[in-house]
C-alpha cells in the first residue's frame, strides 16, 4: 500500500496525537485490505488520541452521504457495507468528526462531473479519546478538484501559557 498513507505524531497544546493522511483504494476488493492492514497499523498505535483523515472512496451511510444527478439517492447501487465494516473493525471506536457536529446534515466532498454522482468520500475521524476537543468539522468547496477539502479544528487541552515578562524585580 505505498503511498497511500502518511502518518506522524504531533505534540500541541497538551495534545500528542497520531495523524494519519489516508488515501484508500477505489476498487472495494482492494480497499477492504487496505483498511484491514494499514488503517488498523495506525489506529492501533499510541497516543490514545488519533486523527485518520483522507479520502476514503467510500461513504458509512449511503443514504445520508451519496446522491445521483438528480437527487436521489444512490444506495442500493453503491453498497459500501462491507468497506464500512472494515474500518469499525479496523478502527474500533473512531468517532466521524462531521457527524459528530452535524448528525444529519447532507455534505458532500466528491463529485463526479462525468455522471453528476456526489458523495462524502473525505472524512476525518478521531479516537474517543480526542472527540471532546473537536471544535468544527466542515467542507471547504474551493472549485480545484473533484474532491472538497474537510476542515477539522481542534480545541486546545490546555490554555497556551501566558508570555512571561522574565523575572520579578524587588521594589
Amino acid at each position: 500500500w505505498a503511498g497511500r498513507s502518511v502518518s506522524m505524531l504531533l505534540t500541541w497544546a497538551g495534545h500528542t496525537v497520531q495523524v494519519a493522511s489516508m488515501y484508500a483504494p477505489h476498487v472495494p476488493a482492494d480497499r477492504q485490505p487496505y483498511i484491514q492492514t494499514t488503517v488498523q497499523r495506525v489506529w492501533q498505535r499510541r497516543p490514545q488520541q488519533r486523527v485518520l483523515m483522507g479520502d476514503w472512496n467510500f461513504v458509512p451511510c449511503p443514504q445520508r452521504d451519496r446522491r445521483s444527478r438528480a437527487g436521489q439517492q444512490t444506495a442500493l447501487r453503491h453498497s459500501d457495507r462491507r468497506s464500512a465494516e472494515a474500518l469499525a473493525t479496523a478502527a474500533p471506536g473512531a468517532v466521524d468528526a462531521y457527524r459528530l457536529k452535524h448528525p444529519t446534515r447532507a455534505t458532500y466532498t466528491f463529485f463526479s462531473a462525468a455522471n453528476g454522482h456526489a458523495a462524502r468520500h473525505d472524512r476525518v475521524y478521531v479516537s474517543p479519546a480526542l472527540a471532546p476537543y473537536v471544535l468544527s468539522c466542515a467542507a471547504h468547496p474551493t472549485g480545484m478538484s473533484d474532491h472538497d477539502p474537510v476542515v477539522c479544528a481542534l480545541l486546545p487541552r490546555r490554555a497556551a501559557a501566558a508570555p512571561s515578562r522574565g523575572p520579578r524585580r524587588a521594589r
